[in-house]
């Protein structure tokens, strides 16, 4: 697998045959972005995130995925292969590891009196699988959405917590990092969420009209959040600080009517920053 340093700790990772399998261990030498200087008085201020790009080149298209899928207690399991229309999720709760592409939160405070309500998300990646290690033990956010319209598509955030009902945690992780998140189907997250991502087109088709108003084309995913500014090409990977990586499994939009689901990328980190 070929590897190739980056601006800021971020390192550069093509992602081809069994190299893929390993990524995840590959993904484990980066270093935080760099800090700013602070007056005095004043604490630190980050500097503005350096961009890092992979270039992409038009025809590489894959195939690999994301699939999410989430099964609450006494209800039937819910992904895009279920058919089963809209599904909204947004919870604070503990989380723990099941296995390597399972964790359950649990929205029940111990010592509140309700009942525990473990919610089982999985998450499964043809290439890059997360590592979920980090989320066994923390409270934080996760919201994940399912939605269907000539298709279906679902994204997933899993995000640190400053408090959990006003009670300080015991696990002290910066609040407001995106701890994990995947789209499957899908390119954006939510307006306010700490990371954000959009699909942009590399001019392959010049000209070309699809049915619907994505413009058909090959695509990179940019990726935005504090400290960082990255585009990832198709089938590629960058380092992601925190010992994580940034995932552009499959990103493309072809001629075919109602084709509109060729989307998924994953990002996690696995050390994230102390408070």
């Amino acid at each position: 697998m070929a590897f190739n340093g980056g601006v800021s700790g971020v390192g550069h990772l093509r992602i081809a045959g069994a190299a893929l399998a390993a990524c995840l261990g590959a993904g484990r030498d980066g270093a935080p972005p760099p800090a700013g200087g602070s007056t005095a008085g004043a604490p630190p201020r980050a500097a503005p995130p350096a961009l890092v790009a992979t270039v992409g080149r038009c025809g590489l298209r894959t195939s690999d995925a994301v699939t999410i899928t989430m099964t609450e207690p006494g209800k039937p399991t819910v992904s895009c292969n279920s058919r089963t229309g809209h599904h909204e999720l947004d919870v604070v709760g503990a989380l723990r590891r099941v296995d390597a592409s399972t964790f359950t939160v649990d929205p029940c405070e111990p010592g509140s009196g309700c009942a525990p309500r473990p919610i089982a998300i999985t998450l499964g990646a043809t290439r890059c699988a997360p590592d979920l290690a980090v989320l066994d033990g923390m409270v934080a956010r996760v919201r994940l959405d399912f939605f269907a319209s000539m298709g279906c598509g679902a994204r997933l955030l899993v995000s640190s917590v400053a408090d959990w009902n006003g009670k300080p945690l015991a696990r002290r992780v910066r609040p407001g990092i995106a701890l994990l998140a995947a789209g499957s189907g899908a390119v954006a997250l939510w307006p306010d969420s700490p990371v954000q991502v959009q699909a942009e087109g590399l001019g392959c088709t010049p000209g070309r009209k699809g049915c619907g108003g994505i413009q058909p084309d090959d695509y990179r995913l940019r990726f935005r959040e504090e400290g960082a500014d990255v585009r990832v090409a198709m089938g590629e990977g960058l380092r992601r600080a925190g010992e994580g990586l940034y995932c552009n499994l499959r990103s493309y939009q072809s001629e075919v009517c109602d084709d509109y689901w060729n989307w998924h990328w994953v990002l996690w980190s696995a050390r994230p920053p102390a408070r």
